[in-house]
């Protein structure tokens, strides 16, 4: 199995959000654990990843004119 994972990064290097992907057969069928994607939403909520990613996009299209 294949695995992939991007990044993204504040302007101190400290990642504020991540994605996976995976790839090929599954070793199991088991399915996360329902306080897994509660803990990946409540860690987005906390560090405001939601406002910070806007800010990101915001900076790149001032850069990009």
């Amino acid at each position: 199995m294949s695995s992939y994972r991007l990044s993204v990064l504040d302007e101190k290097g400290v990642e504020i959000d991540f994605s996976t992907a995976r790839y090929g057969p599954s070793a199991t069928n088991v399915r996360l654990p329902t306080l897994v994607p509660l803990y990946a939403n409540a860690k987005r909520t906390a560090l405001g990843v939601d406002r910070r990613l806007e800010e990101l996009m915001n900076a790149m299209d001032v850069i990009s004119e």
